[in-house]
């Protein structure tokens, strides 16, 4: 039996005994994937298929064992934002969607995920079957959010006069801890006194 023949019997053991599976909110460009969740209040089927890398189409299939309902919800997710860097990659996505449980229910939410080689992690917030003023409001307001992006780099660092080196990353990571702290900001006259502190 070749290694794929194994790795199908493992999955088909271990798949029913899964509570729930989660998988990335969008696939490759061309890819598509298939999710499915499962607690004692109800079960979903989702596929979605990636036209491009930002953004996913699909459909969710929902039996609502607690209020015995059946219905399907059509959903869209966008990645608004994304970090890589030589070992991690850091998404944020905005979710939204119609669904058949009557004409006024909407789907909408945030997602965002962190990854490297070996670790996967993720963190979503989703709003279902909710009124068209409610969610217009809030949508609204999630538009309008916005993700701070840490601009101070080593050629940053260079023009303010420090020496490339490599203290230089250790001196970035404390400016973007007191940016963090600082609520996002942080001024000139702050960053030139983290730099001289840590030059000595």
């Amino acid at each position: 039996m070749g290694i794929y023949k194994y790795l199908i019997v493992i999955l088909v053991l271990i798949f029913p005994l899964s509570n729930e599976v989660y998988a990335r909110p969008i696939s490759w460009s061309g890819g598509s994937t298939f999710m499915y969740k499962t607690d004692s209040m109800k079960s979903s089927y989702y596929y979605h298929y990636s036209p491009l890398y930002r953004y996913s189409l699909g459909v969710e299939y929902v039996n609502d064992r607690h209020f015995n309902d059946q219905y399907f919800n059509l959903r869209g997710t966008y990645l608004l934002d994304r970090e890589n860097t030589k070992s991690s990659q850091r998404n944020f996505y905005i979710t939204g969607g119609l669904s058949t449980k009557s004409s006024d229910n909407f789907i909408y939410g945030i997602q965002g995920d962190w990854e490297t080689r070996r670790l996967y992690s993720a963190i979503s917030h989703t709003n279902q079957h909710t009124k068209t003023k409610d969610f217009s409001e809030n949508l609204k307001r999630i538009l309008k959010s916005k993700v701070h992006k840490f601009k101070i780099d080593g050629k940053y660092l260079m023009d303010i006069g420090m020496e490339q080196g490599a203290l230089m990353g250790k001196v970035l990571k404390k400016i973007e801890e007191e940016w963090i702290k600082n609520n996002f900001k942080i001024t000139k006259d702050q960053i030139k006194e983290i730099v001289k502190s840590n030059s000595n």
